[in-house]
């Protein structure tokens, strides 16, 4: 099981929470979503799908999450696609370099 913990991110309203919350708890393989105090919590079943952490880039670039959070889930079978130095999140989850 993985646990990303991060800063939760600004909301415009108590809509756009829910709205993260709710996407968040339909990527395959989530188990929990936690809020507590300002950081925020995901439990994941490992290994990761592909399909699963395509969301979470997608989620957390969409609401500004600090995306070297997701550098952890990188596997043997994910690392051709998740690290391509193309990609708009390389430099955010893995740095510049």
């Amino acid at each position: 099981m993985a646990e990303i913990v991060f800063e939760s991110p600004r909301f415009g309203s108590e809509g756009d929470e829910r709205a993260l919350f709710e996407w968040l708890e339909r990527i395959e393989g989530v188990t929990n979503v936690m809020g507590h105090g300002t950081k925020l919590t995901i439990e994941i079943s490992e290994p990761v799908s592909d399909s699963a952490l395509r969301e979470l880039i997608g989620a957390f670039s969409r609401y500004g999450i600090e995306m070297s959070r997701l550098a952890r889930l990188e596997t043997d079978g994910n690392r051709e696609w998740f690290r391509a130095p193309g990609a708009f999140w390389h430099d955010e989850v893995f740095g510049r370099g």
